[in-house]
């Protein structure tokens, strides 16, 4: 997978790569899905469980920039992008207002560096901000208080249902955008 539907399609960034190689996928799907854990095809369900194309989804990751220690608030649990995350190095806090798919997700991470918060996701978790990154994994009309969450050139990275990619990088008080971030 990460070969023929990552690399090839022109993800480049070596730490996204790494992530997608170590952390197994169809360990993280429901059991309706497992079989296609692989395929490059956005897989959903009847109970909500939504997860983008893999490229798509490497792509999104890979627009984040996230680093080692990065604040990150993902928005519509998921395992497999909160391993992908923590992977990556994140300090992971996951909001979902399903309390049964938080918890879900929830039972697959004992670390205490994990935050799960039950909440709807276009609130934000205004408790625990600002934060570097915020990953939307749903279809999302507005992104105003969540961009309110971010920290001076904090990044917000949406995929809709579809494989739609929004992205918002919040300018530093100088309305520039770090090289960093570039």
């Amino acid at each position: 997978m990460v070969k023929l539907q990552l690399e090839q399609q022109g993800i480049s960034d070596d730490t996204v790569l790494d992530a997608f190689y170590s952390v197994g996928k169809e360990g993280f799907l429901p059991e309706n899905l497992r079989a296609f854990a692989y395929a490059d095809c956005e897989l959903k369900n009847d109970e909500g469980f939504f997860l983008p194309r893999p490229y798509i989804l490497a792509q999104a990751i890979e627009t984040l920039s996230v680093f080692d220690g990065c604040k990150l608030l993902n928005i519509g649990a998921n395992s497999y992008t909160v391993a992908l995350f923590k992977f990556l190095g994140a300090n992971v806090t996951v909001q979902d207002k399903n309390a049964d798919k938080l918890a879900e997700v929830q039972s697959d991470f004992s670390e205490s560096d994990v935050t799960f918060v039950q909440g709807t996701g276009m609130n934000g978790y205004p408790a625990g901000a600002p934060f570097d990154r915020i990953f939307v994994l749903k279809d999302c009309e507005d992104v105003t208080a969540l961009k309110k969450q971010l920290t001076e050139n904090g990044i917000l990275v949406s995929i809709e249902s579809g494989n739609k990619i929004n992205v918002f990088i919040n300018p530093n008080k100088n309305n520039k955008l770090s090289p960093q971030n570039m």
